[in-house]
């Protein structure tokens, strides 16, 4: 049906094509193989109006346009790098974010910097910049910042909910830094229906089985761990028990 609507043709029953996962490079090594056919066979490429293109070189051109859009693909993957998911083509560096000023009400999105300001007593003692989304992968920079120029670590760092990531709770305790961060779950915690949502980990009852700790679900059924996964991101490992 999809092919009836783009008025596509059918492809002959012996005519098998599986592309997966193909680099610019075996792209060209394919388009090298249907010349050597073309030529082999003697049928000749033509262009123009009035001409009729054979299906050999219609899969020649349909894998030379796809080769060009990968080599465009790598290039946008190579500006934005591992940490970010777009970029402004007039500023390569800035990002599209979701602003608090949205005038025209469709949550549209900018090209921007996440800008950092650290404040200790009323007095600005930091800046940094950022094309983070996001603030969690700010705050260690702005740590590192103050301990490079002031030789010292923080005794306390005070921030919002924003800033609340396992990352960043585990290196101020790492550090011996004490942390006023609001929770993410904060406000969840304090309604009704958090403290009796029987699917959630956190209102279940444990007990001890074999130096293991088991979650006893709402029936009274054990909940048994069975295996440890692991997410890599922006250099830092976080662990999931299963």
């Amino acid at each position: 049906r999809k092919r009836k609507i783009t008025k596509h043709k059918k492809l002959s029953n012996n005519c098998i094509i599986e592309i997966d996962n193909c680099s610019p490079l075996e792209l060209l090594k394919l388009q090298k193989n249907l010349m050597a056919i073309a030529d082999g066979e003697g049928i000749a490429f033509v262009n123009g109006k009035g001409k009729r293109k054979s299906k050999l070189q219609q899969l020649y051109e349909e894998l030379e346009h796809c080769g060009q859009r990968l080599m465009g693909y790598k290039e946008c993957f190579k500006i934005m790098g591992k940490d970010r998911n777009s970029y402004s083509k007039t500023d390569l560096e800035a990002t599209f974010m979701r602003m608090k000023e949205d005038h025209m009400l469709n949550g549209q999105l900018k090209p921007a910097y996440n800008v950092q300001i650290a404040v200790e007593n009323y007095f600005i003692v930091h800046g940094y910049v950022s094309n983070d989304r996001t603030d969690y992968n700010t705050l260690i920079p702005v740590l590192e910042k103050h301990k490079k120029a002031f030789g010292e670590v923080l005794e306390e760092v005070t921030a919002d909910s924003g800033y609340c990531s396992e990352k960043n709770l585990l290196y101020l305790e790492e550090n011996k830094i004490d942390s006023y961060i609001k929770l993410q779950d904060h406000e969840k915690r304090k309604t009704r229906a958090y403290s009796k949502d029987i699917g959630k980990y956190y209102n279940m009852k444990t007990t001890v089985f074999e130096d293991e700790q088991v979650y006893i679900c709402h029936d009274g059924r054990e909940l048994r761990h069975i295996n440890t996964e692991k997410k890599k991101q922006n250099g830092y490992t976080q662990t999931y028990e299963v």
